[in-house]
């Protein structure tokens, strides 16, 4: 795909201002796609390359032309330089893939770099400042950029520290980003922080508003809100544009589920059980649902399968337990109780049905 090509070559470029100059990092980019070569910044952008390539080149025939002693800086600046397009070129080539930029392709890029870096030092030194004392000169230097890239550091890792600060800065920097309006409801709700996840799906909503995932994360703030019928309306609009939206399909199970509206939850669970086998909550609530009808046998099938997804599962041993008992199955039954309570001490309805098995067994 020539246009992805074209737009690599600008996005090389961005690549190494940010190991020149790291600032403006982002997670997502909102990046242009360049779609001819004739294009200004495409064609100054290969010219640059070009020429970086090309001295690589001249740096490994200077080092044959000099002396063995100093050569090496020589050598390890241009094997620096080759590392670094080569190692990116698996990325940053003609084959196109998901997104034209992520600043996670540096890392194995970034050692040619270094490499360049402290070779041209070396070079420069030896070349210009040969038997000159220069030490007072490059410690202070050298301090201070250290000091610089400590300090960008820090701050870029209390970005990444929470992830309610990662998405408000993938926003603040790319507004149109609908991946970050979908994580960012999300990620306040994983925090507790209720309310800033509704305002944030309503944002998003604004802005997207055929969007399956944003469709769902509102159908959750009316569901926290208790207004159903809105919910329950959003969930269904989610699954109308994207039939493997797995978290709609729970989402709405659950809300019929609860309103006793069992058989139509189990419809949703298996068709999101048919998107994805290895969702650990579809498998659980299912089996409850399951267990609502005295399908016990369909039940015990789902938890179990649960069980391998989720072993450490206090409730899921509660229910498991729930269900041998209705089977007569008591001694299972027990085992699983008491699991329950191993894993959880604290969870009151297993120590309740196991005193009440223990009791109606003696």
């Amino acid at each position: 795909n020539l246009d992805y090509l074209f737009t690599q070559f600008r996005v090389i470029v961005t690549y190494l201002r940010l190991l020149f100059l790291p600032i403006r990092q982002n997670l997502l980019y909102d990046y242009p796609i360049f779609h001819s070569f004739l294009s200004p910044q495409v064609m100054f952008s290969f010219l640059l390359l070009l020429a970086i390539v090309s001295g690589g080149g001249w740096l490994w025939y200077r080092s044959t032309k000099v002396s063995v002693s100093v050569a090496l800086p020589y050598r390890l600046a241009s094997f620096g330089i080759f590392w670094f397009f080569i190692t990116l070129s698996v990325e940053s080539s003609i084959i196109p893939i998901e997104s034209v930029i992520y600043e996670h392709r540096l890392y194995l890029p970034s050692v040619g770099f270094f490499i360049v870096m402290v070779s041209l030092v070396m070079i420069i030194r030896n070349k210009v400042f040969f038997g000159l004392r220069i030490n007072a000169f490059l410690l202070p230097l050298t301090t201070v950029i250290i000091l610089a890239m400590t300090s960008g550091a820090y701050a870029r890792n209390n970005v990444w520290k929470y992830s309610t600060n990662l998405w408000e800065d993938v926003i603040a920097k790319n507004p149109n980003s609908s991946w970050a309006h979908v994580n960012l409801p999300t990620s306040y709700v994983n925090a507790g922080r209720f309310v800033e996840a509704g305002k944030a799906s309503r944002a998003a909503m604004l802005l997207f508003p055929t969007h399956s995932k944003v469709l769902g994360n509102m159908g959750l703030t009316y569901e926290r809100e208790k207004q159903y019928l809105l919910a329950i309306e959003h969930y269904r609009k989610a699954l109308e544009v994207d039939k493997k939206n797995v978290e709609s399909y729970g989402n709405l199970g659950r809300i019929y589920h609860l309103q006793g509206r069992t058989q139509q939850a189990i419809e949703l669970y298996i068709a999101a059980k048919s998107v994805d086998k290895l969702n650990f909550k579809i498998r659980y609530n299912l089996g409850l649902a399951y267990a609502d009808t005295e399908a016990y046998s369909d039940a015990i099938d789902e938890y179990m399968v649960a069980l391998e997804l989720k072993p450490d599962s206090s409730q899921l041993y509660s229910s498991l337990g729930f269900v041998y008992a209705r089977l007569g199955k008591y001694r299972k039954a027990i085992d699983s109780l008491e699991k329950a309570l191993q894993l959880d001490q604290g969870n009151q309805n297993a120590l309740s049905n196991l005193k009440k098995l223990k009791a109606s067994n003696r």
